[in-house]
């Protein structure tokens, strides 16, 4: 063998015993694994579009027989949305997740009048401006379970998806629709009256929840992380099919509604598993 062949072969030698101890390295620097995750998240959420009808006749007050004409549109806008989240990982992988989830979307209203008979005091108008000019919010309530899995747990970034599903409460209707009007009494005074243009005597509803979830878990220290996640909400809503009748009732069907939202979050690490030394 001469000299030459000989330092080639210690050069490849050294390089194969790096390359050996490379993940051996890493292995004996990998840090610790959470377990027990509990998290604080908040962020923005977007909502569906409700609904959008193009005539939707009204009686004029006291005079049943003649009909105005108003076009109608209302969508759930951008509203903030908070929750605690709490993930149990059996491994280095798989999790069990549970969380409650506030999702506050405003209803944006809109009317326009499309057709108006005489009346001196414009009341069904002062109604149209009315529901134009109010806001709203939805308050839902998400309770849901559902699996978890990661990547790269012991990494200072693990990036994650989540799968859960429950119940969804909402307190406030989300068809009904109503303005006011000034009513001038044969007294002369002026009294705010509420008139409903769409009727839904159904206020509080519990309805299937969904959420999906892509994240991104960043380590800042022993026992704390912060979050960066993108979800997509599924919510049981409810519309009507198009215009209300003289007594204000509509026929309603259920549609599966899109929340989408961006959250950040902070979490504290209950338990984990102590990192490798070797």
């Amino acid at each position: 063998m001469t000299l030459g062949v000989l330092r080639r072969a210690i050069r490849w030698r050294g390089i194969l015993a790096v390359v050996l101890l490379l993940p051996s390295a890493a292995h004996a620097q990998a840090g610790p694994e959470p377990r027990l995750v509990f998290s604080f998240f908040g962020g923005i959420a977007k909502g569906p579009k409700l609904y959008n009808i193009p005539s939707q006749p009204l009686a004029l007050v006291f005079q049943t027989d003649l009909f105005d004409t108003l076009a109608l549109r209302r969508t759930l806008t951008t509203a903030p949305t908070a929750g605690i989240n709490a993930t149990l990982y059996q491994g280095s992988g798989f999790g069990l997740a549970a969380e409650i989830v506030y999702v506050g979307l405003r209803m944006d209203d809109t009317c326009e009048m499309l057709y108006e008979h005489e009346d001196p005091q414009r009341r069904n108008d002062q109604v149209c401006n009315d529901i134009s000019q109010r806001v709203l919010t939805v308050s839902n309530v998400g309770i849901t379970l559902g699996g978890a899995y990661r990547l790269w747990g012991r990494n200072p970034v693990s990036p994650y998806a989540r799968l859960q599903g429950g119940i969804g409460i909402r307190s406030t209707s989300i068809v009904e629709t109503a303005g006011r009007y000034n009513a001038v009494g044969i007294d002369g005074v002026i009294r705010p009256t509420e008139r409903l243009v769409i009727r839904d005597d159904s206020n509080v509803a519990v309805k299937p929840f969904f959420v999906g979830a892509l994240g991104l878990d960043f380590t800042i220290g022993s026992g704390y992380l912060i979050r960066a996640e993108i979800r997509d909400q599924l919510v049981l809503l409810e519309r009507p099919t198009g215009p209300a009748d003289e007594l204000a009732r509509a026929t309603v069907e259920s549609f599966w509604g899109h929340a989408p939202a961006l959250l950040f979050g902070f979490g504290i690490v209950l338990e984990q598993k102590r990192g490798r030394r070797y």
